[in-house]
């Protein structure tokens, strides 16, 4: 993916393939009362890997792409990268997870669903993008 497809493409892909190993987790392991702990702490981390990922793809929407680090500027997106398939996989990465907390077992189930056509629709329309 990394060599053939844009960057931004790598970040939700990788974004949304943690978000799918989340959701088949929990869904595995629900309802164990040993693992609820870990579960809960998974979520939160991940929420936060999330949010963190979307403050860092707005900040780089700003510098074109460009982050600095210790002096020395790095080209970490294209500078005509598109972010808002970035920040959708966040939003729904969130979103998911939360459901997923909030209603079940159930929803999580169906939630591996929507993140795996979500998939989807973003690896069609990136490969349209390469023709």
């Amino acid at each position: 993916i990394y060599y053939i497809y844009q960057r931004e493409f790598l970040v939700s892909a990788i974004l949304e393939t943690c978000v799918l190993f989340y959701l088949w987790t929990f869904r595995q392991i629900t309802g164990n009362a040993n693992w609820t702990f870990v579960l809960y702490s998974l979520a939160a981390v991940l929420a936060v890997i999330l949010i963190v990922c979307a403050i860092l793809a707005w900040r780089l929407s700003k510098s074109r792409g460009r982050a600095k680090l210790f002096g020395r500027t790095y080209a970490l997106l294209d500078r005509a990268a598109k972010y808002q398939p970035i920040y959708a996989s966040c939003v729904i990465g969130v979103l998911a997870i939360g459901a997923a907390l909030i209603f079940g077992a159930a929803v999580a189930y169906y939630a591996m669903f929507v993140i795996g056509g979500y998939l989807l629709v973003l690896a069609v329309y990136y490969t349209t993008k390469l023709m």
